[in-house]
């Protein structure tokens, strides 16, 4: 038996199946995910024939069906997200890395195949990487339309594509719905401006100096010097340095811009 890894299981494995369904409630494709079935079974009774009233202080309302499954704020709904997100991908990349992805490390020989690199993801914040344009719109559109299959749709108004190396007259990427993607100079990704270390360090800097104007009150108090300190390093320090990791010389300008705010403490 192989599960969705694609590693080999013994021949009593039983894996859950993970489906999902269309608007006409026909099932979709379905992978195979190593969740416990009892597991698996509980979750669906907690949503399965749910009803509700509301309380107000008039009384009661009728019962009314619960139609809407899992929401957003669900402590499940991460979970469940990230499966159907990790499913989707899976569906539109996998056995195709070495045709699609951003080539880390060149093939030398049989032996040692080229390192490919065709997706970076954070929840919901992917970054796809393509070594041309034309491998990077096929990849995009085989992402788009196994996403919109579990119901998922890409954001074209917050998509942007950046480029290296590649002649400007390329042709635009565009989404399934023919909208061109807008191309940038750099973009924020997690929190990091992507193209350049001491941009987002300046940038960086900026909102760490507006945070630390922002609680002149604290700053300007009696409270104990190791107390301000705690603030410091809770509202201002991780605004400067988390998340990122930058070069020798990019994190000693980093210490001295930290040095230059304590001292406003």
């Amino acid at each position: 038996t192989l599960a969705a890894d694609g590693k080999q299981r013994a021949p009593g494995f039983k894996p859950v199946i993970i489906g999902s369904r269309t608007k006409d409630n026909s099932r979709l494709d379905q992978t195979a995910y190593s969740i416990p079935p009892n597991l698996l079974r509980a979750i669906e009774s907690m949503y399965a024939g749910t009803r509700a009233k509301v309380v107000t202080p008039d009384g009661n309302s009728e019962e009314f069906d619960i139609l809407a499954g899992v929401m957003q704020g669900d402590t499940l709904a991460p979970f469940l997200f990230i499966i159907v997100l990790d499913y989707a991908l899976r569906k539109a990349i996998n056995g195709r890395e070495q045709e699609l992805g951003f080539t880390l490390s060149p093939r030398k020989s049989s032996r040692y195949p080229a390192v490919v690199l065709t997706d970076l993801d954070f929840a919901d914040d992917i970054s796809l990487l393509s070594d041309n344009v034309e491998q990077a719109q096929i990849l995009l559109s085989r992402v788009e339309l196994e996403c919109a299959k579990v119901g998922l749709r890409l954001n074209a108004k917050k998509t942007e594509v950046i480029t290296y190396n590649i002649p400007p007259e390329h042709l635009p990427l565009t989404t399934a719905g023919g909208t061109v993607l807008n191309e940038v100079d750099d973009f924020k990704y997690l929190g990091s401006w992507v193209n350049s270390t001491e941009q987002d360090l300046k940038v960086r800097k900026a909102l760490a100096w507006r945070a630390l104007n922002g609680m002149a009150s604290v700053w300007n108090s009696s409270l104990p010097r190791q107390i301000k300190l705690s603030f410091f390093y809770a509202t201002v320090e991780s605004v400067l340095l988390y998340g990122s990791e930058y070069a020798v010389e990019d994190l000693k300008r980093a210490d001295h811009a930290e040095k230059t705010l304590q001292c406003v403490c």
